[in-house]
């Protein structure tokens, strides 16, 4: 039974009158907005400085759904916790918001009895997935972790590519400080650290469930494009990097679920640069930082741009291109871990298979193809002529679709048999796909889409040769094509001999 708002602030702020407006767009928990009716004359209350906030009730299960779908509540007391990190009382992360103008909801109570989180209310404010709502939807119920909590449906003004820009500069700043390595070890330093602060054992587990075991079903649904044995072997490389314990050097602190929907964006404001907010922070965790939160939310602005291209869009493709690019840019510059690994790399050779730049690569390629594939069947993608659900099923227009397909990881022997070498290099018989000559052919001579955003975010050149992307009507079916190295997912790539720089002249980091 859904918690009554009007009687539960009654019986926390008896001497204050609210009316509630249920939100809409959340899954996971049940959200609304309550206002102040109160005169000025009534005795305050522990909400006096604000005239409105946010409440999110979590019942037992993903509340979208229903009791057959599970959910514990626990999740939002990491959300608590999480947002406890950022009050002006705490030495944790607060400078951030100071630092970088991202808002983060401001925690105001918790009641773990009644499961219930009260947070400040940032307004109205669209998510940055609704500014290209024209380009696709969410509509599956397995979609979880997505609340929009501080905003109702609205319809919004298009995000120019300058203001695009703005806001990616933002979303990396403020990403790159978060996932600071030294942010972990300020929490750990804590005179009451908890060492399980941010640990929900069952999240992964439930992740596991929602959005990489679907990785595999969803492959084998083209064997003409990956046969069953190939998918097997591409989906246990996805599964591995998931549920791999993280190495010391990679841990930081993570959003947990770092999508389009968990950015809030304001524009309008005639000086400043536009508005940005993150929300949604149950999935908080000591986790990724580019290998997760930045690989997940770079596939969903890749899809969007692809989307963009397919449909002819060129207004809203410039848009999430300069989002990208504002994104990459200022992410890697502030980011340590991508300048310790930039400074340790001081000519174009391959990284060691065993170093940080490897490992952290492997793993960001992993899960960017993983949240591609699993977002190509999770939302409505506009057609010409319409929108095709194709979630859980293989779709009956074909030819009016865009699905997205990314191999990462072949082993060798499967990768034997695709043609996934440079351009100096001999070509190779597939015996898999008969038409793979054909296909990688059309890639090179059709404009291509190219997404080496995750190569020039960790800036390992000889990747260049060895990731393809681009579009080919193969067989009535529109699909993008990644391919990879299996060295490089296994062992990393062999090293190829490169230019040595001039010892006095380091080479710079070149523009996105």
């Amino acid at each position: 039974m859904a918690l009554d708002f009007i009687d539960y602030l009654a019986k926390i702020d008896p001497m204050q009158s609210y009316v509630v407006q249920r939100l809409t767009g959340g899954l996971v928990n049940i959200t609304a907005r309550a206002t102040r009716l109160s005169k000025s004359d009534i005795p305050v209350s522990r909400f006096a400085n604000h005239s409105s906030f946010i409440l999110k009730y979590a019942p037992p299960y993903v509340a979208g759904i229903g009791p057959e779908a599970p959910f514990s509540t626990f999740r939002q007391t990491i959300e608590a916790r999480a947002l406890s990190l950022f009050l002006p009382s705490s030495n944790s992360l607060h400078h951030l918001c100071e630092e970088t103008g991202v808002r983060i909801p401001v925690l105001l109570h918790h009641d773990q009895e009644e499961h219930v989180l009260i947070i400040s209310d940032l307004g109205p404010l669209p998510n940055l997935s609704e500014f290209f709502d024209d380009l696709a939807s969410i509509t599956t119920a397995t979609r979880v972790s997505k609340d929009s909590s501080a905003r109702t449906s609205s319809v919004v003004t298009p995000i120019s590519p300058a203001e695009g820009v703005m806001i990616g500069q933002k979303v990396g700043s403020f990403f790159a400080g978060l996932h600071q390595r030294t942010n972990v070890e300020m929490i750990q330093r804590e005179p009451y650290h908890d060492p399980h602060l941010l640990k929900h054992d069952g999240m992964l587990d439930m992740v596991l469930e929602a959005a990489i075991r679907p990785v595999k079903e969803q492959l084998n649904l083209f064997p003409d494009l990956f046969p069953h044995d190939a998918v097997s072997m591409v989906y246990q490389c996805v599964e591995d990097n998931f549920t791999r314990t993280s190495d010391e050097d990679e841990k930081v602190i993570a959003l947990g679920d770092c999508w389009t929907g968990a950015l809030l964006i304001g524009l309008g404001h005639p000086t400043g640069p536009p508005e940005v907010a993150v929300i949604d922070w149950e999935f908080t965790c000591v986790g990724r930082g580019v290998n997760g939160d930045i690989a997940q939310l770079l596939a969903h602005l890749c899809l969007f741009e692809i989307a963009a291209a397919w449909q002819g869009r060129a207004d809203s493709g410039a848009t999430i291109k300069a989002i990208m690019e504002g994104l990459i840019r200022e992410y890697r510059s502030r980011s340590d871990a991508l300048t310790q690994i930039w400074l340790a790399k001081s000519n174009s050779l391959a990284p060691e298979p065993h170093s940080l730049t490897a490992r952290l690569m492997r793993s960001a390629f992993l899960a960017h193809g993983a949240e591609i594939v699993n977002n190509a069947f999770w939302k409505d993608w506009m057609a010409q002529t319409m929108a095709i659900h194709v979630y859980g099923s293989y779709p009956p227009l074909a030819s009016d679709i865009v699905l997205w397909v990314w191999t990462v990881g072949l082993p060798q022997q499967v990768d034997q048999h695709f043609n996934v070498a440079s351009d100096s290099s001999p070509t190779k018989t597939n015996h898999f796909h008969p038409q793979w000559d054909h296909i990688s052919s059309a890639l090179k001579l059709n404009p291509t889409y190219s997404l080496d955003n995750l190569q020039c975010l960790c800036h390992t050149s000889p990747l260049y040769t060895q990731y393809r992307a681009g579009f080919t009507l193969q067989s009535k079916k529109q699909t993008m094509v990644y391919t990879a190295f299996t060295q490089w997912v296994e062992h990393g790539p062999k090293p190829k001999p490169g230019p040595k720089p001039r010892p006095s002249q380091p080479r710079p980091i070149p523009s996105v």
